[in-house]
């Protein structure tokens, strides 16, 4: 049970982790895209 709890813990942890890495990623691209370095 308490095992149960912890993956869930973990997978929430992930997903957050996976989600600030492409919301980073898409504020990178657009960034470029907007101010283009030369």
């Amino acid at each position: 049970m308490r095992k149960l709890v912890e993956a869930r813990r973990i997978k929430k942890l992930v997903h957050n982790l996976t989600r600030c890495k492409l919301i980073y990623r898409l504020q990178f691209v657009v960034s470029r895209c907007l101010f283009p370095i030369t």
